[in-house]
């Protein structure tokens, strides 16, 4: 089974920065209002994962998909 690793944040930037480029008008200015630099949430079994803006918590379901 292949070990889950978060995206290094260069490869992240890069994903963002391409997404900026489709942006226009008032999308493009809702975004500049909101946009945040990304901030690595540590997690035991993981290793972490990214996170935009302030989350007070998070649930994650492990429920099959079918």
């Amino acid at each position: 089974m292949i070990q889950w690793e978060p995206i290094p944040l260069a490869n992240l930037y890069d994903k963002i920065q391409k997404t900026e480029t489709d942006l226009n008008g008032e999308v493009w200015n809702f975004w500049q209002l909101i946009k945040t630099s990304p901030t690595k949430w540590g997690e035991k079994e993981f290793g972490g994962f990214w996170v935009y803006g302030q989350i007070e918590g998070y649930y994650c379901s492990q429920d099959e998909l079918g």
